[in-house]
């Protein structure tokens, strides 16, 4: 194992010096001790990616363009159906990302070969492995064509913890290290209402949340923060959390991005750490179909919600996979034909958007010959 230069990383100074300055360690429990805190601290340090919405500086039924989008591209991403060119885009992907990793290459020809969605949540859990790593990093960055291609795996995930529900309510803790500046400053004053983009992982026992900070020294930049969370299963319309206590060495519950929680009440500790005292919503909370109107269920919003944000890319991906799915006769392809000649004209291809315009208009005048009644 290859030990970093501590010496001028002021953060892991404190951690390291507890270790060394342990007269009986041996070489073996030394090196055990490191990598066990190292873990520990990564493990802190994960952020999980959200979006915020602020009663105060918005109205109620005019939510921020960010929350919005996260909600509704998780909730389509969850509804396109997947095929198995996507899943071997993605292996290859990974394999590209890890050819130097022989180790990890290695964990990906297994996956590939031996993947079961009703095994996913043994998947996400394996130690050292690049599943969940990889998963939470393109949620957390909101990478949207790798999202793309992890869809089928949110929805086994989504399927499972469907399978394993909390039977009651719950109190489940997070243990995090935040910046006192920017992300506590952020919830503590400006947020009313969370929505987490990546999975959520909470145990229910607070002593063990908090036995992470145990042997850790944090900077003066950032503070030690547990979000207390009550999570009342019945309250849950699409979004599950379950309960995976059996893959893990603690009891954990899982909760699937796009979960949204209610910020409730910050709780500040002179001894550390810091209290955020949230409850889990569902969309009626926030009134998002009030919010979109009838679009919620158009499966062509989040393409056209992509264009505008000047996604184009994507924005055409996403409506030739929906045309891919529907039959040759589906109504909605008319609308779809048209909606790719605006995003290809915006992009400049003025060829292949005069085509698709062309075929919108046949497909049009065809479908109501159909229509028009025999006689």
């Amino acid at each position: 194992m290859a030990i970093p230069n501590l010496v001028n990383d002021k953060k892991h100074l404190g951690m390291f010096s507890l270790i060394w300055l342990d007269q009986n360690a041996n070489l073996d429990e030394l090196i055990s001790k490191i990598k066990k805190n190292f873990k520990i601290q990564r493990k802190l340090e994960e952020s999980f990616s959200v979006n915020g919405y602020s009663l105060h500086n918005q109205s109620r039924t005019r939510l921020s363009i960010p929350f919005l989008f996260s909600q509704i591209f998780i909730d389509s991403l969850l509804k396109l159906k997947s095929n198995e060119n996507d899943q071997n885009n993605l292996i290859r992907y990974l394999q590209h990302e890890y050819q130097n990793n022989p180790n990890e290459l290695n964990n990906i020809q297994q996956f590939k070969e031996n993947y079961l969605s009703n095994k996913v949540l043994w998947w996400y859990k394996r130690k050292d492995f690049f599943f969940s790593s990889t998963l939470n990093a393109v949620l957390k960055t909101e990478n949207l064509s790798m999202m793309f291609l992890f869809r089928s795996f949110l929805f086994d995930i989504q399927e499972q913890l469907r399978k394993y529900p909390s039977k009651q309510r719950l109190k489940v803790y997070r243990s995090q290290i935040m910046s006192i500046g920017d992300d506590y400053h952020y919830i503590n004053n400006a947020i009313d209402y969370l929505l987490i983009n990546s999975f959520l992982s909470t145990t229910t026992s607070y002593s063990t949340a908090c036995s992470l900070f145990d042997q850790l020294n944090i900077d003066s930049q950032s503070t030690k923060v547990i979000f207390e969370i009550n999570a009342d299963p019945n309250v849950v319309t699409s979004k599950p959390f379950g309960d995976i206590s059996e893959l893990s060495n603690h009891s954990e519950i899982l909760f699937m991005p796009g979960s949204i929680f209610r910020v409730d009440k910050c709780v500040h500790e002179l001894s550390e750490p810091n209290i955020i005292q949230m409850t889990l919503c569902n969309e009626n909370d926030l009134n998002l179909n009030e919010q979109i109107g009838n679009d919620m269920a158009n499966p062509r919003l989040i393409g056209k919600i992509l264009s505008k944000m000047g996604k184009n890319d994507l924005a055409e991906k996403y409506f030739q996979r929906l045309i891919e799915q529907l039959s040759s006769n589906d109504p909605l392809l008319a609308d779809l034909y048209e909606d790719l000649s605006q995003v290809l004209s915006q992009t400049g291809d003025d060829q292949m958007s005069k085509k698709w315009h062309e075929k919108s208009i046949v497909f049009n005048q065809q479908y109501q010959l159909m229509r028009k009644p025999i006689g």
